[in-house]
């Protein structure tokens, strides 16, 4: 199957919000028996998520940094069926989202974004230790201290 036979497949059976329904109704399509769902159903759904995962971004991003669109009233549309993940392995729609899921998907953003700074502050500590002892790399410091920052 080519990527474009898939986009149109994907184009005509998705769901928004619901990545699992649209690769349940794009493996029914496909008429893949048991042996090929197994084989082939985490990748055409790990797909069917990326896309929706794409599509509420842009979503998103055009709803409160797109300025005055055109058809306020379609984006808002596009934006009530967009979906986020809560990071428990659901995922619910902008415009059903309580209080408090957009609050576990703040949480769960933070903590990405806490282990992405931690991330950095090693990786500034590294390539600092690296040029303090003149080297090319961690490997050339006989007498690294390994006291990494966060």
């Amino acid at each position: 199957m080519s990527t474009e036979q898939f986009n149109e497949l994907h184009t005509r059976l998705v769901i928004s919000g619901d990545p699992d329904k649209t690769a349940t109704a794009i493996m029914v399509a496909l008429k893949l028996n048991v042996t090929q769902r197994a084989g082939l159903g985490w990748v055409i759904l790990r797909e069917c998520e990326h896309r929706d995962r794409n599509e509420s971004a842009s979503v998103e991003r055009s709803a409160f940094h797109g300025g005055t669109p055109a058809d306020p009233s379609a984006l808002k549309a596009r934006l009530m069926l967009a979906s986020f993940a809560l990071g428990d392995g659901r995922r619910v729609l902008w415009g059903e989202a309580t209080p408090e899921e957009h609050d576990q998907r703040i949480a769960m953003l933070t903590k990405i974004r806490d282990g992405i700074d931690a991330t950095i502050l090693r990786h500034m500590d590294a390539a600092a230790k690296v040029r303090a002892a003149g080297v090319s790399c961690l490997n050339d410091i006989d007498d690294l201290d390994m006291g990494v920052a966060a």
